[in-house]
């Protein structure tokens, strides 16, 4: 590799970098609080988030039935359901009609009392995930964020190629020389893994409707069931707290992580 070739990719992968850096470096920090989201949350707040255990905890069942109570035309498009033994209300993201259209709102029952409050406004935490997801700028910050991981990718395989030529004795010369370069290869090399893992699975997770199914099709691994539809008869359809109850008997031993009852559905979705 000639000198002149060199520079040109050291610049690259320098501006390259540059651009990348101020939305991965949010990310990644926003990231690591969301890894810890759950005593963050009950710091911050815990008039909403603290639970103290006061005897049994209710079912999933009973906690679906008290919410479809207290806000019977509400739309609770995701419900949460604490680990066991809980530690954590159930949070639920839910919406319903009001003056200005739907109107979105949290909600959060106690696992042991049932009581349910209601939050318009979102929490720092709930800033914090909008951050991470599209730095709060919609559908757009998605794609930026996507297109800063794809800029990773690029970056690492420039890194590399850069490196492969002054692969002899690189980590001899960070240590008896403290050169920074070196420092820089040797630490991006150690660290590539990790960052080539996070980049392809926040591009997929942006581009999923594309991604997943290429990568059904280069593993010949079979695709995911639909939920099935279902035609009510003469029959009347089960209630949340019903088919969430249902499933409770049907596999008592499985855990129940999430829920949802979504308006003019065929079915309420049931995660274990």
């Amino acid at each position: 590799m000639s000198a002149r070739t060199r520079n040109l990719w050291r610049s690259l992968h320098l501006w390259l970098a540059v651009l990348a850096a101020i939305p991965l470096l949010v990310t990644g920090v926003t990231g690591v609080l969301l890894a810890y989201v759950e005593p963050i949350e009950q710091w911050l707040e815990p008039e909403v988030f603290a639970v103290e255990a006061t005897g049994e905890a209710l079912r999933p069942s009973v906690i679906a039935a008290r919410l479809r109570s207290a806000y019977p035309d509400a739309t609770l498009h995701h419900v949460g359901v604490p680990s066991s033994p809980p530690d954590y209300p159930y949070t639920v993201f839910a919406s319903a009609p009001g003056a200005e259209g739907r109107e979105r709102f949290m909600l959060f029952a106690d696992p042991y009392t049932g009581t349910v409050q209601q939050r318009s406004d979102r929490g720092p935490m709930q800033v914090v995930e909008a951050i991470h997801r599209n730095l709060t700028f919609g559908q757009a910050g998605r794609y930026w964020v996507s297109g800063s991981s794809i800029l990773l990718i690029a970056i690492s395989i420039i890194g590399v190629y850069l490196w492969w030529p002054m692969r002899a004795n690189t980590v001899r010369r960070m240590v008896r020389r403290r050169d920074a370069m070196n420092w820089h290869m040797v630490t991006g090399l150690l660290v590539l893994p990790v960052l080539a893992l996070i980049a392809l699975t926040g591009v997929t997770l942006t581009f999923n409707k594309q991604v997943i199914p290429f990568l059904y099709a280069v593993t010949n691994s079979p695709q995911m069931p639909e939920p099935p539809r279902v035609e009510l008869q003469n029959e009347a359809a089960l209630s949340l707290a019903e088919a969430v109850q249902a499933v409770e008997r049907k596999l008592p031993q499985a855990q129940i992580t999430a829920f949802s009852d979504r308006k003019h559905a065929d079915l309420s979705l049931i995660h274990i």
